[in-house]
């Protein structure tokens, strides 16, 4: 089961929906570097290789724990991920009506 499709399912349960939201910026950051990393098909330690990171502190961005990263780690994931590692911090409407 691809993790969108688990996410997805698991957002049903109300009290999971609102802590979801509670914490959104570092679990949507988190949900993007788990969905990049498996479109390039990288293991957590093949991403930890490429970035100078171990395969635990990857797993700590995935899992939402590291809710501070630095810019410089994010910046480092975003070029080993390109393509497909997009990440907007705010709400992609109200942006675009700013």
């Amino acid at each position: 089961m691809k993790f969108d499709n688990y996410l997805q399912e698991k957002l049903k349960n109300p009290k999971l929906k609102k802590h979801f939201e509670k914490y959104d910026l570092p679990v949507r950051l988190a949900l993007e570097i788990v969905r990049a990393r498996e479109a390039k098909g990288f293991t957590q330690s093949e991403l930890g290789k490429l970035v100078g990171m171990d395969q635990s502190a990857i797993a700590r961005l995935e899992s939402g724990d590291d809710i501070n990263p630095e810019f410089k780690t994010i910046a480092k994931i975003e070029a080993a991920l390109r393509p497909h590692f997009v990440f907007v911090i705010g709400e992609p409407k109200k942006l675009a009506a700013a």
